[in-house]
Parts: structure tokens; C-alpha cells; sequence
């Protein structure tokens, strides 16, 4: 009996589609604003902020900070990291826009801006065969928890973004072609 129950239930896994969840790692939240889940599992999002003149783009990490007793972390301070798509550098340099230290007794969080950037990172993220960011922090003011997002579906994201902002600005796609470029990474180096 052990048996053929056993194998009617290999035989249903190879029959039955088993639906894992599908939802892909870059979506929308408006219209101007992707959010990319990390691998931490805890309120670890990699936001991409279209700004309003669409010239732009700002890229935005929530990340959890261990031991609160020891951090010392406030509002406008500047924090070490490695952030790379793949093997390339993007960003040393985080600025902090906002701290949760009340919202439980086990971390805290903290709110970083990594820069604005160019619309010709597209190019970049788009031509990278990098799976992933990562995010490596090394600043002594707290352990801040590192973090991987993977890119999957960022180039279409991304060129969807740029296209809603545009299509919402007065304007429209010809403020797209008059953009100037300013740097291929734009973020805090």
C-alpha cells in the first residue's frame, strides 16, 4: 500500500503543475516607482524613483540595521557600501533619507538614497550579463544587513518607467531626446 501511494504521488507531481511564486522581482508601485525585493526577506527593497522632470532616475535601498544598541546612524548621514551589478562598481556612498527606530525591538531600519542616475544605465543594466546587485555595507556607525536583488526583468522595467514618465510630462517623448548625459554611473562615488 506504502508503495503505490508513494508512487501515485510521483506520478501527480509530474502531472500536476505545482504553482511556486511566479511574481517577478521588479514591480510597479506607481507609476515612477519600481520595487525590487531582496533576498533578506525583511523590509529590503531596492526602489527606482523616475524624478519628476524625467530627466532621472534615483535609486533608493530600505535595509535592516542589527544590533540597535550600537546604532549610531541619523537622517543626512552619508554610509560606506559596494553596490555592483555584477563585477561593476556603482556606488560607494549611500545617503541616509529617513531611520525606523521604533518599529520593533529586534532591528532597525534605514532609509538610503544611492544617487541619481542617467537614463543611459539602461544600457548598462541591459547589456550586463550580471544576475544581480549586491550590496556590501562597511561602516563602522552600525551593521547594516547586506543584500542581493536579482535583475530578471529590470531592462524591461526599467525602459517601462522611463516610457510612464515621459508619457506623463508635458512634452512627452521629445523631453526624452533632448536629455543630457551626464555620467554612465551618476549615483555617489
Amino acid at each position: 500500500m506504502k508503495s503505490s501511494v508513494t508512487a501515485f504521488a510521483i506520478m501527480m507531481l509530474q502531472v500536476v503543475p505545482i504553482h511556486v511564486n511566479a511574481r517577478e522581482p521588479w514591480r510597479f508601485v506607481s507609476d515612477n516607482v519600481l520595487i525590487g525585493d531582496g533576498t533578506s526577506n525583511h523590509s529590503d527593497h531596492l526602489e527606482i524613483i523616475a524624478s519628476e522632470d524625467c530627466d532621472t532616475f534615483e535609486l533608493r535601498i530600505w535595509a535592516r540595521i542589527f544590533d540597535i544598541e550600537t546604532n549610531l546612524l541619523g537622517f543626512d548621514d552619508t554610509v560606506q557600501l559596494t553596490l555592483t551589478v555584477g563585477d561593476d562598481l556603482v556606488a560607494s556612498k549611500a545617503s541616509v533619507l529617513h531611520m525606523a527606530t521604533d518599529l520593533t525591538t529586534n532591528f532597525d531600519l534605514v532609509y538610503l538614497s544611492v544617487g541619481s542616475w542617467d537614463w543611459e544605465t539602461l544600457q548598462m543594466v541591459s547589456l550586463s550579463e550580471a544576475d544581480m546587485f549586491t550590496a556590501i555595507f562597511d561602516d563602522e556607525r552600525a551593521n547594516v544587513e547586506d543584500n542581493i536583488w536579482q535583475i530578471a526583468n529590470l531592462p524591461q522595467t526599467l525602459t517601462k518607467l522611463r516610457q510612464n514618465c515621459f508619457s506623463q510630462s508635458a512634452g512627452g517623448f521629445m523631453e526624452a531626446r533632448n536629455v543630457k548625459s551626464h555620467t554612465l554611473y551618476g549615483g555617489y562615488t
